[in-house]
């Protein structure tokens, strides 16, 4: 037998993870602009980019057990 770790988030962690992560792509690229990039800016990207990531740091895991036939016929 083999276990295999299986990454179920909830509908509501993948939501989030999905509104943070084009929070950040939207962050970049204004801050590839060349405009001066303010003291705030690089808090609101520093800011998503940690709530982009606690959510994978936090997601649930599932072992499933799965039989695997070695014997041969």
């Amino acid at each position: 037998m083999c276990l295999l770790m299986l990454f179920q988030p909830s509908r509501c962690c993948a939501t989030v993870v999905a509104f943070n992560t084009f929070i950040w792509f939207f962050t970049c690229m204004y801050s590839h602009m060349h405009f001066e990039i303010s003291r705030f800016h690089s808090t609101v990207l520093a800011f998503t980019t940690f709530i982009w990531l606690h959510p994978r740091m936090c997601l649930p895991m599932a072992f499933q057990t799965v039989k695997t036939n070695t014997s041969k016929n």
